[in-house]
Formats: structure tokens, sequence, C-alpha cells
């Protein structure tokens, strides 16, 4: 069954996990650093939900936050953000503002075994006690996750390459 949960303060050790597992899943320009991922993470410390399998081992987790007005027109406007185009301050937790889900990773041995689907829908859960309407935004960079967003009714925005999509979902 595992173990589900929500970040609440920065914590290095975690992020060192997380930052591991993007490296062992993800090209280099879609990964994270210390250096782009601290300020976000001490702008909204709750940008993480974790999977683990038990209490030390990290398989998965989906990484969220709000962002600003301004950052949500250079993300429908503009080429792929990469991670280290956002900064703490483009983070804005204010009633309406939309959240822009930057990453899902699961270990490739837990991989299609609902760890996305359920962490994606934690994520859902959560934004809906938001105030509405309310738009999520999300970068798909491969098949299966361009699959994994139209399971929860994300729409193509646009479409940056041959695999690389920006997903979009209104909750009103």
């Amino acid at each position: 069954m595992g173990i589900y949960l929500q970040s609440i303060k920065y914590d290095e050790e975690l992020l060192r996990d997380v930052l591991a597992l993007d490296a062992a899943l993800y090209p280099r320009s879609f990964q994270g650093t210390t250096l782009t991922v601290k300020p976000r993470f001490e702008a909204y410390p709750e940008m993480f939900i974790y999977r683990y399998e038990s209490e030390n081992n990290l398989i998965g987790y989906i990484c969220f936050f709000p962002v600003s007005h301004e950052l949500e027109e250079k993300i429908k406007n503009s080429p792929l953000l990469y991670d280290d185009n956002i900064t703490g301050k483009d983070i804005v937790n204010r009633p309406n503002n939309p959240y822009l889900v930057i990453s899902i990773a699961v270990n490739k041995k837990y991989q299609r075994k609902k760890v996305a689907t359920n962490l994606m829908q934690v994520v859902i859960s959560k934004l809906q006690t938001k105030a509405r309407p309310l738009t999520i935004y999300a970068y798909t960079i491969n098949h299966e996750s361009d699959k994994l967003f139209k399971k929860f009714s994300f729409k193509t925005s646009k479409k940056i390459s041959d695999t690389i999509r920006l997903q979009y979902l209104k909750l009103n």
C-alpha cells in the first residue's frame, strides 16, 4: 500500500532524495538542482507529495505549486519553461492563482502500478478545496505523462515538440 506524505517545511534530505530520483529518470535539461528547487521549496513548503513503500524508501513524488499571474502568462505564451526558469518569487499563494505541476517521478521498479495516478489524485483533491475557478498547468514530456494527464481531463494548450505539450485543467 505505501505511505503518502505532503511536505510541510523545507527538508534537505528529502530534497536530495527527490533530486536523485530526477537524475535516474529525467534528461539533464528536466532535472532540478538544489540551487533552483530550494528557493521554491522555501517559498511553498507544501509543494511535494511523496510516496514511500516503507519509511526510508521514496518511490515517487509529485511537485506542484501556485504561480503568479505573470508566470502563468509566460507559461501560456512562451516556449517550455525548465526548472531553472522558475524562482521562489514566481510562487504566489493567493486565492485563484493558478498551479503548476512541474514534475512527477516514479522509480522505474514501481511504474505502471498506479503510483503516478494516485499522486495526481491527491493533488487534484487538495486543489479542489481551493478558491475557484482554478487552473492547473502541467508539461508532459512523453506519451505516458500525456496519457496520465488526459486521464484527469487535462486538455492540450499547446504542442511544443513531438513529445512535449502544455496541458491545463480548469476547476470551476
